[in-house]
């Protein structure tokens, strides 16, 4: 497989996402959604790579469907913490604990 300007594209946004998930730890939301983000890249790479065979593309379907139950379950569990400890900023590291 060649790189092409579409495989480029998905490549250098998931390392920025990688790259701003590790700037940005100390909120949950901003994670999770940069977590999203960097789901949304890596089905976006592998559409592409099986944009060749069409008979492959039940891989990204699947792939789609772990990165939705992996958003609703990382959206729980913000919501327990922000209930537990009353804010969704990881200051403390009483989350690592429970």
């Amino acid at each position: 497989m060649g790189w092409t300007f579409p495989s480029l594209l998905a490549s250098t946004a998931f390392f920025s996402g990688m790259l701003k998930f590790i700037m940005s730890l100390n909120s949950i939301l901003c994670s999770l959604i940069v977590l999203e983000f960097m789901a949304l890249a890596v089905f976006f790479l592998s559409v592409v790579i099986t944009n060749s065979n069409l008979t492959d593309l039940h891989v990204s379907l699947v792939l789609l469907t772990i990165m939705v139950c992996d958003g609703v379950l990382g959206v729980s569990m913000m919501l327990l913490s922000t209930r537990v400890s009353g804010d969704q900023l990881l200051m403390n590291n009483s989350m690592l604990t429970w």
